[in-house]
């Protein structure tokens, strides 16, 4: 398991400070100041979803979630760099003459 994307932290911290006062309603029984921060973090993305009303929304929130931070572009992972690399030069064998 990796760690979380700091994207998707950052964004998880904005969504818990923008709506502070209905997250800690929802979660009144547990202390969420003394929760470890992953703990914190997944009351925070469960709260949100729960409230999703239709898939669409559901998937909205997921593409904010991870998209870039302004100013910065998509990471690659390392798989898919190495399967665009093997797909290009696949590719470029196809255009070889013999």
């Amino acid at each position: 398991m990796g760690r979380t994307p700091y994207e998707v932290v950052l964004r998880l911290f904005i969504l818990a400070e923008d709506n502070w006062p209905r997250l800690d309603a929802a979660y009144y029984q547990v202390n969420l100041m003394a929760l470890p921060l992953d703990r914190f973090l997944n009351c925070v993305y469960a709260w949100y979803v729960e409230r999703q009303q239709d898939a669409k929304g559901f998937e909205e929130f997921e593409a904010w979630l991870t998209a870039p931070l302004p100013g910065e572009k998509r990471r690659v992972s390392e798989t898919v760099a190495e399967e665009e690399g093997v797909a290009f030069m696949a590719a470029m064998q196809t255009l070889k003459v013999n």
